[in-house]
């Protein structure tokens, strides 16, 4: 069983430049709802690892607000590459559990 998804949530999302001048493209809106809160919709008994880096406080906040799972946000910021923040968030996933990169 997989308990865990982790999330790369940060990054500018510069081809949908207009939709994330505000916010990460997490947040951006697919039929009214968020994109990452389609994962939480699929998957609401998991646990989520998010990690943000652009707009960090954005998601941050959004999140506190309205996500209704069980998260931790970590943050990206400071590494760089397509990885970024990924061993901070490896390190809530318990050892020998198995889980989903997203």
């Amino acid at each position: 069983m997989l308990d865990y998804i982790i999330v790369q949530a940060g990054g500018k999302g510069s081809r949908m430049q207009v939709l994330t001048r505000n916010k990460p493209k997490a947040l951006v809106p697919v039929n009214n709802l968020p994109m990452i809160f389609h994962l939480f919709k699929k998957y609401p008994e998991k646990k989520y690892i998010i990690i943000g880096d652009y707009k960090f406080d954005v998601l941050e906040r959004y999140l506190r607000e309205f996500a209704t799972v069980d998260y931790k946000l970590v943050s990206g910021t400071g590494h760089t590459g397509t990885c970024a923040g990924l061993s901070d968030a490896l390190s809530y996933v318990p050892d020998g559990e198995r889980f989903m990169l997203i």
